[in-house]
């Protein structure tokens, strides 16, 4: 069998983990624009084109959940696709985390690939910009305009240690939007189990080709 993974350059890093993990040998994979996952209709737009025009292959595994309705509309043009059961990699990182839904009221999540990737819409990637242009009460002030719902920073920690460096990162910008800061267990266990096309676990779905995603195949 022949595959193609469509992966978000936000988990490259934990995708690439798992590949390499179970040397998965029939997997292509291209890695899509970081920047994508902040604009769901360009995302949408780039996911169903390369899909369009992929040929040869097997399935089309997506490394993306519903991330704002950018998957909403997804036709398996050429074959099957296989895609997460999930809102978003905050939810697959959080699947067998019990306070997952409790944090997502008012919690702002960093993970090693939030940290490294910087994307325009970004808490890293703002806070960063005003302080360019203004001094640094001034920037904590609009920050604390900006993401005044929330109340804590989260870290998902997948990693079995996190780098120094990425924990004082964390801590740093947690300081600066006066957030709890928070380490929670995470897991990339639903990615592991959807590129080895394991369907017997709760979130790994497939679209038959001729098929279309819908708000129905995100829903349990």
């Amino acid at each position: 069998m022949k595959r193609l993974l469509l992966g978000c350059g936000i988990i490259q890093k934990e995708l690439s983990e798992a590949i390499e993990k179970y040397d998965l040998d029939d997997l292509d994979v291209k890695w899509m624009e970081a920047g994508l996952h902040g604009e769901p209709k360009d995302l949408n737009k780039a996911l169903q084109k390369i899909i369009d025009e992929t040929t040869g292959y097997d399935e089309i595994i997506l490394g993306y959940g519903l991330c704002g309705n950018a998957l909403l509309g997804i036709e398996a043009t050429n074959c099957d696709i296989l895609y997460p059961k999930t809102d978003d990699c905050i939810s697959a990182f959080m699947c067998e985390n019990c306070r997952a839904n409790e944090l997502r009221r008012d919690s702002y999540f960093f993970s090693r690939g939030w940290l490294e990737m910087r994307t325009d819409d970004s808490l890293t990637h703002q806070y960063d910009r005003l302080l360019e242009k203004y001094d640094e009460e001034e920037a904590e002030y609009l920050m604390s305009v900006m993401y005044g719902n929330y109340k804590r920073l989260v870290y998902l920690k997948i990693e079995d240690e996190i780098a120094p460096e990425d924990l004082e990162k964390s801590k740093k910008y947690a300081d600066a939007m006066n957030f709890e800061f928070v380490i929670e267990p995470a897991t990339i266990i639903l990615y592991e189990k959807l590129i080895l096309g394991d369907e017997t676990y709760p979130g790994v779905e497939r679209l038959p080709k001729g098929g279309k995603l819908t708000v129905q195949d995100f829903m349990y």
